[in-house]
């Protein structure tokens, strides 16, 4: 019988420690968070969400780079030449005083590069679509990993939620016994 009451205090110890580890109600409901609400958190805030975000612009300024390869050039040049005799050696008036602006705009368009323009695009749009994938598995697996801790915690505070009812259970029945030993 002694036994049997040791083993019940100590039962109750140990839950009642458990019980004063866990979080209060009051604590827990002033922090809490829907599961929306702590994926937006997340996914605001993932750093490595943020990188991969940054890997797909810089893969999409790979795409449009290289579509660029497609589109006519226009180049533009001018040179200004001033020639002057000044100490009048020359007695050629055409060579004393000649000045002349060249002013070109050139406009080309490519036909055909042996297929680097076109192999070019292709692998700047498959750059563009691996790092996009990148950027959208990196997002589920922090929408997994958050789900899952929301939900351990949950099962967590349910568990000491439970132990809590237990240890009042025990503490009543103990009471009891303690009234009837007396």
């Amino acid at each position: 019988m002694i036994m049997k009451q040791k083993r019940l205090i100590l039962l109750i110890a140990v839950f009642g420690v458990v019980w004063l580890l866990s979080p209060g109600k009051s604590s827990y409901a002033e922090t809490a968070l829907s599961l929306q609400q702590c994926l937006d958190r997340g996914l605001e805030s993932n750093l490595e969400l943020r990188a991969a975000q940054l890997a797909v612009n810089e893969a999409e300024a790979g795409v449009r780079e290289a579509r660029g390869s497609f589109f006519p050039t226009l180049r533009a040049d001018y040179s200004h030449k001033l020639l002057d005799n000044h100490g009048k050696l020359e007695n050629d008036t055409d060579f004393l005083s000649q000045e002349s602006d060249l002013f070109s705009v050139t406009l080309s368009q490519p036909l055909y590069a042996g297929g680097i323009n076109s192999g070019g695009l292709k692998k700047a749009g498959l750059s563009l679509e691996s790092t996009q994938a990148r950027l959208h598995f990196a997002e589920l697996k922090l929408v997994r990993d958050i789900s899952s801790r929301f939900y351990d915690l949950l099962l967590a505070q349910a568990v000491s939620d439970k132990w809590a009812e237990s240890i009042d259970r025990l503490e009543r029945i103990a009471m009891r016994k303690d009234s009837k030993i007396i």
